[in-house]
């Protein structure tokens, strides 16, 4: 997979867009940086290795896929500076100044996890998969080992990791053409005065039946319980 994030104007990182139907400010071009990585934390609060020399999580497999499923989709917790899509109190002005010096705070749900390569001019979110879900939608995986291990392990969770540029996110149809069949679909409330919590078409059948394409690999989660 390409180690930069695809360029992007006014087309979704699935969809081919009218430029008729976005602002001005969706036209805009888009840089390019490191793509994002994550990786499970080797803090000792959060994770040991046992004797397969496998990294378990502490904490149920369970409870984690539910609370991710029912609506804690962005990893990024809101008092980071760079949480909110646009600047306070101006919707015409994006919160997307790359730095390469700041450090995201994630949120408590995903602290077992290192995350790499987050910057401000994208949003992203983390959405969970059992094997078959996951297979469904990301056939390729049925082919891979590092998958298939897991399969029939009620310990395992399968997360993947989407983001898009906020320029995708500010114009008005945003959560009207997106956001509004992504939560009938997965059956999930959202506000739409916070775009920053919304869900996203993490599976296929809600736009076409297209699959996101501004996605890390699958990551394997396996916590101590079910």
């Amino acid at each position: 997979m390409n180690n930069k994030y695809r360029k992007i104007s006014f087309s979704l990182p699935f969809i081919g867009a009218s430029a008729s139907l976005l602002s001005p400010l969706v036209l805009a071009a888009t840089c390019s940086y490191d793509k994002p990585t994550i990786s499970i934390s080797e803090d000792s609060r959060h994770s040991y290795l046992n004797k397969k020399g496998e990294r378990i999580i502490k904490g149920s497999a369970l409870e984690f896929y539910n609370t991710n499923r029912q609506g804690v989709f962005n990893p990024i917790d809101s008092s980071d500076k760079f949480y909110k899509i646009f600047k306070d109190h101006n919707q015409n002005a994006l919160n997307a100044t790359h730095d390469p010096n700041h450090k995201p705070k994630i949120k408590g749900n995903f602290e077992f996890l290192k995350f790499n390569n987050l910057t401000a001019p994208y949003s992203y979110r983390i959405y969970s998969f059992r094997y078959p879900e996951l297979v469904a939608n990301i056939p390729g995986v049925a082919k891979r080992k590092k998958y298939t291990d897991y399969k029939n392990n009620p310990k395992a969770v399968y997360i993947v990791l989407y983001w898009t540029s906020k320029i995708n996110e500010a114009p008005s149809n945003w959560v009207s053409d997106i956001v509004s069949r992504s939560a009938a679909h997965l059956n999930v409330g959202f506000s739409p005065e916070r775009r920053e919590e919304a869900p996203w078409p993490f599976v296929r059948g809600i736009i076409n039946n297209e699959f996101w394409k501004n996605i890390i690999e699958p990551v394997v989660l396996i916590f101590d319980k079910e």
